[in-house]
């Protein structure tokens, strides 16, 4: 497990380090398209609610970047936190743009039991991989988003914590950029 925690942190520097790389070329950062957002997301990798920060580290052409966000939020039980990372893609003029995601979103957290018998037990912690694809309004270059998302979750059984299997959400976020 801790393997695989290494490797996330791993490709989150080596996409960093790309984008100090861009930084050296004035004409491969287009100015007018904000490189940074914050927002709130409901329905999303963050589960029932989330708050967000993205970063757009590289810009491949006029509508193209790449973009990394972490967030956190709150599950759907009690004390359920997420904690969603992903690496998306953008693609598209300034206002209206189509989005690719994957990603990973860490749960942890206690729960004891639902309708359906224990989904989660206490003291558990777990992951899901997401993959996104989306729309997102930019209304001015510096100014509100409104992204709408349609998900995939796999989940993998982590010690009985989670049911295996794929799930689809729809999630929406406001937010805006700077």
């Amino acid at each position: 497990m801790i393997k695989r925690y290494s490797q996330i942190i791993s490709l989150l520097i080596l996409a960093l380090f790309c984008r100090q790389i861009s930084a050296q070329q004035a004409d491969s950062f287009n100015t007018s398209y904000p490189h940074n957002s914050i927002y709130a997301e409901a329905a999303g990798n963050g589960l029932l609610c989330s708050f967000n920060y993205e970063r757009i580290i590289l810009n491949f052409d006029e509508g193209s970047h790449l973009g990394i966000r972490a967030g956190l939020g709150r599950g759907f039980f009690d004390d359920l936190k997420s904690y969603p990372m992903e690496l998306v893609m953008l693609y598209g003029p300034r206002r209206h743009l189509f989005e690719f995601g994957a990603g990973v979103t860490f749960l942890s957290g206690n729960h004891y039991s639902t309708a359906h018998g224990s989904v989660f037990s206490s003291d558990y912690f777990a992951q899901m991989y997401i993959f996104r694809l989306g729309y997102r309004f930019q209304h001015t270059p510096r100014g509100i988003q409104i992204r709408p998302s349609i998900l995939g979750f796999m989940t993998r059984n982590f010690k009985n914590s989670f049911k295996d299997g794929f799930y689809a959400s729809a999630g929406l976020s406001i937010g805006c950029g700077f």
